[in-house]
């Protein structure tokens, strides 16, 4: 998977769970930092549950806590090596 690919993936969680900002989620980067988007953590987390859902896998939360930009959750995405598959 690409970034560009991984990338689509986080929009698409995005647009997901806050249908009303698409126009907003469909121009961020790959540097966008994730405090910009101006998402509370309930919707931060259900973000992520749709991107584990959609990889059917999950994220460890340590690694979780480090994200900063969207390129930090692409990564996240792409290392199939480092997340835990779901059981």
């Amino acid at each position: 998977m690409t970034d560009g690919e991984a990338l689509d993936l986080v929009k698409a969680a995005l647009i997901e769970v806050q249908p009303d900002r698409r126009n907003d989620f469909e121009h961020v980067t790959l540097e966008t930092p994730v405090q910009d988007l101006a998402l509370d953590s309930l919707k931060m987390m259900e973000m992520i549950a749709c991107l584990e859902d959609t990889l059917v896998r999950t994220f460890e939360e340590q690694r979780l806590r480090y994200v900063v930009t969207l390129g930090d959750i692409v990564t996240l995405v792409r290392d199939d090596r480092k997340a835990s598959i779901h059981t």
